[in-house]
């Protein structure tokens, strides 16, 4: 009976000691620690409703890349904050079309007026510079190793780099009576701009709200995946690797 009964003593310690070590490792898990973070977009682009974010700009076709760097604070099985320095790469033959075309006198000539801003090999490199601020909140946690949820961020930021400015115009005279028939030339005048200029705010507002997963892949190391709003832009996707210090 005895070397029964301390069988399973020492059984019933093992499970005892298993519970409390998993336990253990669970609270840790989700006790929340400090570490780094990086992002990276491979693509963004603006919405065309947005386009009033640009001195009377018609029509844009505006994108680029981003990437993020910063301190972060989570856990594992929990959800994190951080706060970033971002920079957005307006991609180069980006254009900002602030034209129209008309008719002029109606003399059958259509003739264009207004400005196209144009980002050439010429330019200095257009970039968004800022600070934001993110909040990842899962809403699910599967056997702890997967996390759906959603990506809140705010921040501002400046832009920096030039643009080539293409200002269209038109200049009218007049024949001799008694018809007085009118001659249209159309001029272009081609200029550098910075590109801070052409944008209606001093600051570049920035926000998201994005739907992530994420994959526990080590203790401390998470990598997520998420996509949805990114103003004043949308994103397909955006990738992020976070570490957390002093993993169990």
């Amino acid at each position: 009976m005895v070397p029964g009964r301390l069988k399973l003593l020492c059984v019933s310690a093992l499970v005892v000691f298993q519970v409390v070590t998993a336990g253990s490792a669970e609270a840790q898990s989700a006790t929340p620690r400090w570490g780094v973070t990086g992002t990276f977009v491979p693509t963004w682009n603006v919405l065309s409703d947005l386009k009033i974010m640009w001195n009377d700009a018609q029509s844009i076709d505006y994108k680029g890349s981003e990437f993020r760097i910063g301190l972060l604070r989570g856990s594992d099985l929990g959800g994190d904050w951080s706060v970033t320095y971002l920079q957005k790469n307006v991609k180069q033959e980006s254009i900002i079309d602030a034209t129209e075309t008309f008719d002029a006198f109606g003399t059958g000539v259509p003739v264009r007026q207004g400005s196209l801003y144009l980002i050439e090999p010429a330019n200095q490199p257009v970039k968004i510079r800022g600070i934001e601020g993110q909040r990842f909140s899962p809403l699910a946690t599967i056997k702890n190793r997967a996390q759906i949820g959603l990506v809140f961020g705010g921040g501002i930021g400046w832009y920096q780099g030039t643009m080539t400015e293409h200002a269209f115009d038109v200049e009218t005279s007049f024949g001799p009576p008694p018809n007085f028939g009118p001659t249209v030339t159309q001029t272009e005048t081609i200029t550098e701009v910075q590109a801070k200029d052409v944008y209606v705010l001093e600051f570049v507002p920035f926000g998201r709200i994005e739907v992530a997963a994420a994959a526990i892949l080590a203790p401390g190391l998470k990598v997520r995946v998420s996509g949805g709003f990114n103003f004043p832009a949308t994103q397909v996707f955006s990738i992020t690797v976070n570490y957390l210090f002093g993993a169990p």
